[in-house]
């Protein structure tokens, strides 16, 4: 296991960026929003702790911008609060350590100033909302490719967010990851490990919570699918690699 760096200050805010952000015209947008008005082409998605996210066509880009709106985030926080500020700076910087990586969500731009980061929406669904008949496309070539992913993510320290309605799935384009975060001053979690992370916390969570049982089953097959993969691509025993993921797959 490695240790990773942040970009520098200088490489995360500079002046290219920033031209990049206004012409997107991205200003107006976000000013808009902030004064509580409707804008053609932006829909609201939630109002997190910390940011309001929003759905954002651009042409034939489809975007998802998160941004700090004072009066809708929780907690009566505020965009001046230097925990929200620095929240932001965190999120971009992370980012910008998994630009390039395929399968992790990427960042278009971004601004400081408003305290708003645009990044490429994720293709398909998140795997918390998949149907019986979509969980049923998860392929072996997919977990493999999820691997091969997450070997990549090591030497960064890069560190997945294991919340089930942070993957998304498409038949065609594989998992996609958000909302990743990179492990500052610490050592990167091994990609066996994320893996087998990712098969109890993802998928056995949610096939332990399903009432269905055909949703129940094809879900423990996707997990069967995913241990498979570990066995091959890990050169290593499930059962040695990760037990209790193992116990728990075996009860399911």
């Amino acid at each position: 296991m490695q240790e990773n760096s942040l970009p520098s200050e200088e490489y995360a805010f500079d002046d290219i960026e920033a031209q990049r952000y206004d012409k997107l015209s991205l200003a107006g947008t976000v000013r808009a929003l902030k004064d509580d008005q409707q804008v053609e082409g932006v829909s609201l998605i939630a109002n997190t702790r910390n940011a309001s996210v929003y759905r954002i066509e651009l042409g034939e880009t489809v975007g998802i911008l998160r941004t700090v709106i004072p009066g809708r985030i929780a907690d009566d926080a505020y965009e001046e609060d230097p925990e929200i500020v620095q929240g932001v700076e965190d999120r971009i910087d992370h980012l910008l350590i998994g630009k390039g990586l395929d399968g992790l969500e990427q960042i278009i731009t971004y601004s400081i100033d408003d305290l708003a980061v645009l990044t490429e929406a994720a293709p398909g669904v998140s795997i918390k909302d998949l149907s019986p008949d979509k969980v049923a496309k998860m392929s072996r070539e997919h977990f493999e490719a999820l691997a091969i992913l997450l070997d990549k993510c090591e030497a960064p320290g890069i560190i997945i967010d294991q919340d089930p309605e942070n993957v998304f799935f498409d038949a065609e384009k594989g998992f996609t990851l958000i909302d990743y975060y990179a492990a500052e001053g610490g050592e990167s979690l091994s990609s066996e490990l994320q893996f087998g992370l990712f098969l109890e916390v993802g998928l056995c969570n949610l096939a332990e919570q399903q009432s269905d049982p055909e949703h129940r089953q094809v879900l423990k097959d996707a997990v069967g699918r995913g241990l498979e993969v570990m066995r091959t691509h890990y050169r290593a025993e499930p059962a040695t690699i990760a037990p209790a993921l193992v116990q728990r797959y075996q009860t399911l």
